[in-house]
């Protein structure tokens, strides 16, 4: 347990002995007192533990279209990591930020999605995407590809600055790494309605060293088991 939580679990107790042994417990006014400072010493633990916990959470938005893609694309001058079942509608919306991106030199895209290719995979993102055929989907992450890499030529970046990866298996989340330095962590819905609604948390990675490790091994790993895709 963390230390200071321990203190402070602690005073719980001690604060209720000391005025029970001072004979002020009989009094009215002192019970208040000893209940408010009590509720005080809770909140305080509370507020403790949840700016530890959440320490590394620079950002929560209570859905994925409330963040400032944009932004965090400016602010990025090394490699983008993209995990995601297809991404042509968000590489449209921040296609001029990606190019002024990929203008830098030495910058890189790594994009992972689903395999359209095999069946299974399909057949799982048409199970949450049942408005849409398997066909139509098929082709949402062929675009994906296509876009990605107009959005290099404009740029004037050789291809293999952008590595498009094609994921035997079916994706459970999304990611969006920044420089290997801010993370933004989603789960793809079960029960969408309409449109993508799940939250989204943007993670401070220099705060976490194991959710820093954990991305790396994560997207290296679907990286080795997946195929890269060429025109």
């Amino acid at each position: 347990m963390i230390p200071s939580a321990c203190v402070a679990l602690v005073a719980v107790p001690t604060v209720y002995i000391i005025f029970t042994r001072k004979g002020l417990s009989d009094r009215q006014d002192s019970k208040i007192a000893i209940s408010e400072k009590i509720n005080q010493t809770i909140a305080d633990i509370g507020n403790f533990l949840k700016m530890r916990k959440n320490s590394c959470v620079e950002e929560l938005n209570d859905n994925f279209y409330g963040c400032d893609w944009k932004q965090w694309i400016k602010s990025s001058c090394e490699q983008i990591d993209i995990v995601v079942y297809y991404f042509d509608t968000w590489l449209k919306q921040n296609k001029q930020e990606l190019i002024a991106f990929l203008k830098r030199s030495d910058t890189r895209i790594n994009l992972i999605v689903c395999d359209p290719d095999k069946e299974e995979n399909i057949k799982y993102i048409h199970s949450l995407f049942p408005e849409n055929s398997e066909g139509y989907l098929k082709e949402k992450i062929h675009k994906t590809y296509k876009l990605l890499a107009s959005i290099a030529e404009e740029a004037g970046a050789k291809k293999e600055r952008i590595k498009f990866y094609c994921s035997e298996r079916p994706l459970t989340y999304s990611i969006q790494r920044f420089d290997n330095k801010k993370a933004a962590l989603s789960v793809f819905e079960m029960f969408r309605q309409d449109r993508i609604g799940s939250p989204m948390m943007l993670i401070d990675l220099s705060d976490s060293r194991k959710i820093s490790q954990f991305l790396e091994k994560e997207i290296g790993g679907l990286i080795e088991v997946s195929r890269e895709h060429k025109s």
